[in-house]
């Protein structure tokens, strides 16, 4: 799988996220349209509400996680500049390295917070599936039984079509 044919760009990323968000509210309103106003609280449309909120913590950290990188090659260019000069500016050196592993540090929590994130967001998926689907106890569906099943049974038909993308949100940050 090509991980990179996924995501090119932030303007990309934007793009995909906003798509996501749209696809989620039209499944709302199509939701509403055939089960019509609910009384009460309703697990599923909690899921949905769920599944938008992930999408935006997403979008949140993949934002920061550019801004980031533009701010490390910023520093790895300055760094460039100011090595001839090491042995008259060694602070300035110093500094600049110190402020370079900063930004690894913060980019490598970032990753790992979207893994966190990520997996939340997959398990909602799996959930709201499920819901739709009709199984039995959607609630208790989950990203990764559906993986491990390589989306069998009532899966299979959504996993089909999906499944290249799913991974890859499920693989991205764990290969970093």
């Amino acid at each position: 799988m090509d991980l990179l044919k996924h995501l090119q760009s932030r303007d990309d990323f934007s793009e995909k996220m906003s798509r996501a968000e749209t696809s989620i509210k039209a499944t709302t309103e199509l939701l509403l349209e055939v089960f019509g106003p609910l009384r009460g609280p309703h697990l599923l449309f909690s899921q949905i509400a769920n599944a938008f909120q992930r999408c935006k913590e997403v979008r949140i950290i993949v934002e920061r996680l550019y801004d980031t990188r533009v701010l490390l090659l910023q520093t790895d260019l300055t760094i460039d500049l100011v090595r001839p000069q090491a042995q008259h500016a060694p602070q300035k050196y110093g500094d600049l390295n110190n402020e370079a592993n900063s930004l690894n540090e913060r980019i490598g929590l970032d990753f790992q917070t979207m893994l966190i994130f990520t997996g939340m967001l997959l398990d909602v998926w799996a959930q709201i599936a499920a819901h739709v689907l009709g199984v039995a106890r959607p609630s208790k569906s989950s990203f990764i039984h559906i993986a491990k099943d390589d989306g069998q049974g009532p899966f299979a038909t959504l996993w089909q079509a999906h499944k290249q993308s799913i991974l890859w949100l499920d693989a991205l940050p764990r290969l970093y």
